[in-house]
């Protein structure tokens, strides 16, 4: 369902980040909009389908961070978004879409990655010496 979405994620260049986060808010925005959703899920499924109609450049400015990416394990897709309140009603909408097929909401900051402990240990070891 969010394959575009990781693979925009994937392909992001450092050098806009803005527009990256942007091209991937709009990717997840278009995947989820397309899911099946059962009726209660109409208004959030209506909240999507209005916001892509919009114009990207009225939300640009909205949208800080945006990624979908595989976790680790690769069992799961985490997706990770800040927008700012003109977007809440879009960001809510998301969530409720993903959770109801499945997703499990998280907040927080998430588990560090391999090479963060591998870092830390590092810097660990020489705060020893």
């Amino acid at each position: 369902m969010l394959e575009n979405a990781v693979k925009l994620t994937a392909e992001s260049i450092d050098s806009e980040p803005d527009i990256n986060h942007c091209r991937v808010w709009a990717a997840l925005v278009i995947s989820v909009a397309s899911v099946t959703v059962h009726a209660e899920l109409q208004t959030a499924q209506a909240t999507l389908q209005a916001h892509m109609l919009s114009n990207p450049e009225q939300w640009r400015p909205y949208i800080h961070h945006c990624r979908v990416s595989p976790t680790y394990d690769n069992k799961r897709i985490k997706v990770q978004y800040w927008v700012d309140s003109p977007l809440d009603a879009v960001a809510a909408a998301i969530a409720q879409i993903l959770i109801s097929t499945g997703g499990e909401q998280m907040f927080g900051s998430p588990p560090r990655s391999a090479k963060e402990r591998k870092a830390a240990s590092l810097l660990m070891t020489l705060n020893k010496r």
